[in-house]
């Protein structure tokens, strides 16, 4: 009989088992430390930690299958570490979570949580049925920005290169504003080139829930026209009182055409209609004083 002995490398890591089950059932198990934790996440959880002591600031990584969790629904993750740091040590982590659970099938989400100088927290979320959402909230949309924002920009739809260094940058985004003074605005379509305010399609908030209205500007974010809540146009004017269309300024056209309604007095133009005389008007007039 022939014996094969396979070789055994030597590891600069420490294996550790934090118990005595032979089978692991009941142990957090350690690559590199002898004290494997869940750090923020809590509950009950099994946990594998991987630390790796070469590293300057002492990197670790872990993985949780979770039976109770403070991770809101989660079932497992995994988690990056920072063990020196001398504050919050979490650098972020990504979790699945379940949710309801009907006739034995599940419905889970996927969250992604990123640490900003304080524990980590979750900036985007896929759900169960394929939408995807930025920020904590539910995707109520295929994808939705779910972390409502004031006066800032809320997402950028396209970058170009010249001016990007500069300020906010060149860019066509959305910027949201706030909804707290009647026909302010809301939401604001904006290209900004160099950081500076160009042109910019703004959506305003009306007096209740509805009544909102439009406006575009050009230039440095000067507004040239709008469409009022009752589709009423101004030109260069924000009162266009009782008429469809009002124009504050010259108008340049090689052609208008007016047609008439059955409501205008477009019949006193009619060859047959008689008009009335001078002295007749005047009686007329004197009489209803008009």
């Amino acid at each position: 009989m022939k014996y094969i002995l396979l070789p055994v490398l030597a590891m600069s890591w420490t294996i550790v088992c934090n118990a005595q089950d032979p089978n692991l059932g009941n142990t957090n198990l350690g690559i590199g430390t002898s004290a494997p934790s869940s750090y923020f996440h809590g509950g009950t959880n099994r946990v594998l930690e991987i630390v790796n002591p070469l590293t300057a600031i002492n990197s670790q990584s872990h993985l949780i299958l979770s039976t109770g969790s403070t991770t809101a629904g989660s079932v497992g993750s995994v988690s990056w570490m920072v063990p020196n740091a001398p504050g919050y040590k979490g650098i972020g982590y990504m979790a699945a979570q379940i949710g309801e659970n009907i006739n034995g099938n599940p419905y889970g989400n996927l969250v992604f949580a990123t640490a900003n100088y304080q524990l980590p927290e979750v900036r985007m979320k896929i759900a169960g049925n394929g939408s995807v959402g930025v920020g904590s909230g539910e995707p109520r949309a295929l994808f939705d920005l779910t972390k409502p924002v004031s006066e800032s920009i809320a997402s950028v739809l396209g970058r170009l290169p010249e001016g990007d260094a500069s300020g906010a940058g060149t860019f066509l985004g959305v910027q949201n504003y706030s909804t707290t003074v009647l026909g302010t605005t809301s939401f604001a379509l904006e290209h900004r080139f160099y950081g500076s305010l160009n042109s910019a399609i703004r959506f305003h908030r009306g007096g209740s829930i509805l009544g909102g209205f439009i406006s575009f500007a050009t230039n440095n974010g000067s507004e040239r026209m709008r469409i009022d809540e009752t589709g009423n146009v101004g030109i260069g004017a924000t009162n266009t009182s009782l008429y469809k269309l009002t124009v504050n300024g010259s108008i340049g056209t090689k052609k208008v055409k007016v047609t008439t309604m059955e409501t205008w007095a477009d019949f006193v133009f009619d060859q047959s209609y008689r008009l009335r005389s001078i002295p007749a008007i005047e009686r007329y007039t004197t009489k209803r004083r008009c």
